[in-house]
């Protein structure tokens, strides 16, 4: 996206609105190129909006996926929500495209959201999906009621019409010109350097969400009491004191029902979004026991190879601060010994602390892309040989005689040695805690690589029989 960004001085703003599961997930996709937004066939699947840049030619779109308004549902406690954030990205969107279907045909739904985005954008496209047959091409022509002019005939499952599509986009690059000047102060900048991805996990209900608000202070992602409102995992980016971030929200990881359809595909979506991350902020519920679905996340995220932050969410609602910290960073802590992630308290609902958590945040960061000396990593590894010595393998002390690190983010180092592969795995978690602890890397992720040493006289001490010398003696 940056390179896109510094080369055109703003992508057309598009919009994808319409009904229920007429397919603008997929369309999105389809748009995009990859599959960011998640697609099946259930009703109401999107909650937050997701956005992803599109490139046709020379030209390229900010594509904006939406939720589904059918103007009929207002029980549903995510309605107002979600017919906020519309209507929101109706008003500063150039171009909407109205999906229909084109197998149901028109609806009364239909004619009555067409009013309400005329309100807020006089610039719409009508397009008409599911159309991979002649029936359905033909039926297309009754979405001429609506007066949006000729309507587009597309297939989003099986990619018919995107190139008339991305044509017709084309012809709304006018509106750049004339809209530029008063809309520069949201133009999108180039990025000199890749952004912080920032990643936030936990279980559902947590305030993960909330969270996220509190750090760009404004309602992006939907928030609610309820457990399991995010469904996708959602990207934003924000910039922060000159740092650019990319937050992403992930829904609550359970697993209380890991067979379920809908449960299986948001976990597929979150551990995707850890396999792309910098920082991980695992978000816990300062007013609740720990649980060991806690510990199986983290260590989740740090054989991802991702830097570690513990948010104790909901800490207003603590009464006794002291001795509900001193449970987290004791009765805790042995779940989470092979890490060492910091601790921060934090309250999402009145933004406490959030300051603390990015600068944490850059931190690890830091720490997660630094690279070492190679004297200095031996210094250290004499010292913590001093400190505990390797333990006895048949008999013989384990040698550990050199280190050196190989690659970073994460850091990953090499150490040369004698039987390595009777090495404990406590002692090897040892050597991990007492490297964190000597060059202040608490909460990333380590990885040693254990390489046996080569020794070139190892032949001569059993030298191969020689069979022929062996015929001679005998006189054979």
């Amino acid at each position: 996206m940056p390179a896109l960004f510094s080369s055109l001085h703003r992508p057309l703003r598009v919009m994808i609105a319409g009904r229920p599961n007429v397919g603008k997930s997929r369309l999105f996709n389809r748009l995009i190129g990859k599959k960011q937004s998640l697609v099946a066939d259930i009703p109401g699947l999107t909650r937050d909006y997701q956005e992803g840049l599109g490139v046709f030619s020379k030209s390229s779109f900010l594509f904006i996926d939406t939720p589904g308004l059918d103007g009929m549902d207002e029980k549903f406690f995510l309605t107002p929500h979600m017919h906020s954030q519309v209507h929101d990205i109706m008003r500063t969107c150039h171009v909407v495209l109205f999906l229909v279907d084109g197998r149901m045909g028109l609806t009364h739904h239909d004619s009555l959201l067409v009013q309400q985005i005329r309100k807020r954008n006089n610039h719409i496209q009508l397009v008409v999906n599911k159309c991979e047959n002649e029936t359905t091409v033909q039926g297309a022509y009754e979405f001429y009621a609506l007066s949006l002019g000729d309507p587009l005939l597309v297939s989003a499952e099986h990619g018919n019409g995107m190139h008339g599509l991305f044509s017709s986009l084309e012809g709304f690059d006018c509106l750049l010109a004339s809209q530029h000047n008063s809309a520069n102060n949201n133009t999108p900048q180039a990025l000199e350097s890749s952004p912080l991805t920032l990643t936030v996990v936990g279980r559902p209900n947590v305030g993960k969400s909330t969270l996220l608000n509190a750090f760009i202070k404004k309602d992006r992602f939907i928030a609610h009491h309820q457990a399991g409102t995010t469904r996708d995992a959602t990207t934003t980016t924000w910039t922060h004191g000159g740092r650019v971030f990319s937050l992403v929200d992930t829904p609550g990881m359970n697993k209380k029902n890991p067979w379920h359809f809908l449960e299986s595909l948001m976990t597929q979506k979150s551990l995707r979004a850890l396999a792309f991350s910098h920082v991980v902020v695992l978000v816990l519920d300062g007013t609740q026991n720990f649980h060991r679905h806690d510990a199986f996340l983290s260590n989740l995220i740090l054989k991802e190879g991702r830097s570690l932050i513990i948010a104790l969410n909901k800490w207003d609602m603590v009464s006794k601060h002291k001795e509900r910290l001193h449970y987290f960073t004791k009765e805790v802590a042995p779940f989470f010994s092979f890490c060492r992630a910091p601790i921060v308290p934090v309250s999402a609902l009145y933004g406490k602390n959030i300051e603390r958590l990015l600068d944490q945040a850059l931190h690890l960061e830091s720490c997660w892309d630094r690279s070492f000396s190679t004297s200095s990593l031996n210094a250290w590894l004499q010292e913590a040989l001093r400190a505990h010595a390797p333990p006895l393998a048949k008999g013989k002390r384990i040698k550990l005689k050199y280190i050196a690190q190989i690659k970073s983010r994460p850091p990953t180092f090499k150490i040369f040695g004698n039987q390595l592969h009777e090495l404990a795995p406590s002692y090897i978690r040892y050597l991990q805690n007492s490297l964190q602890e000597s060059f202040s890397l608490e909460g990333t992720a380590l990885r040693f690589v254990l390489k046996n040493a080569h020794n070139p006289y190892s032949a001569l001490k059993n030298p191969p029989r020689n069979s022929s010398k062996k015929k001679r003696a005998s006189g054979g």
